[in-house]
């Protein structure tokens, strides 16, 4: 015989850990650092990143004096993976693990006309 509160221990463990998603939805500060372009300094600009309930993001940063980048992402778990473009000019993929306060992804902004990648990093939140 199963004990009578074995039911309302595992429906109150099932209710207690949230998903990271639900803790993760919101709009995010953002920072982004990428490192110098030819013999300029290291590039930064803060933005938004929007994350939805259904796990999608979005986000529009204009890093220096080129294009904006505009780009879209996925949240899986705690991992977002965002992609993006600027006008043509470069493509874009930054990956990472986030909470509900932040994280940090990083990853690199690859040339559209050849050339290498320029690595960069983003702060959300508290990160």
């Amino acid at each position: 015989m199963r004990h009578p509160l074995a039911f309302l221990a595992a429906v109150s463990l099932s209710a207690a850990a949230p998903p990271a998603l639900a803790q993760a939805q919101g709009v995010f500060p953002a920072a982004i650092v990428c490192d110098a372009v030819g013999s300029g300094g290291r590039e930064r600009a803060t933005f938004p990143v929007e994350l939805g309930p259904d796990g999608r993001a979005s986000y529009r940063v204009k890093v220096g004096a080129g294009p904006t980048e505009v780009g879209t992402g996925r949240l899986a778990g705690r991992v977002l993976t965002l992609s993006g473009s600027a006008a043509g000019s470069y493509a874009a993929r930054y990956t990472g693990e986030i909470t509900g306060r932040g994280g940090v992804l990083a990853g690199a902004q690859t040339p559209t006309k050849g050339g290498r990648p320029r690595p960069c990093q983003i702060r959300l939140g508290d990160g």
